[in-house]
């Protein structure tokens, strides 16, 4: 009985009409058309974001290059800095000023406050 039921789906399947093949095939194309839609608009949103994304890089490595370049100026002031107080006449003025001294042959005259 099993094999009669078999072979009378097999028939069945077999049978179905043109129409439906038809129907069967236009559903096939509008699913896959929809997915190939639905492809193009995810590549089209992909693709923007990776263009607000590489414009957010560009930006941040302008102000980073700003930056370095700020810093390589300040460094360049700083290696001046330096070189200007390791100076033994900037380093016998300090303490002039500061620390009041005098060499052995000078005498020290303070105004009064």
């Amino acid at each position: 009985m099993s094999t009669e039921k078999n072979s009378a789906r097999r028939k069945y399947v077999r049978r179905s009409s043109a129409k439906e093949q038809k129907r069967h095939l236009r559903m096939t194309f509008l699913c896959i058309g929809l997915l190939l839609i639905f492809a193009a608009v995810l590549l089209v949103y992909k693709t923007g974001q990776l263009q607000i994304q590489k414009q957010q890089y560009v930006t941040q490595t302008e102000q980073l290059k700003a930056e370095i370049e700020k810093e390589e100026s300040r460094k360049e002031e700083l290696l001046r800095k330096k070189t200007e107080v390791s100076s033994d006449a900037y380093i016998e003025s300090e303490a002039r000023k500061r620390l009041n001294y005098v060499h052995k042959d000078e005498i020290l005259i303070k105004r009064k406050q």
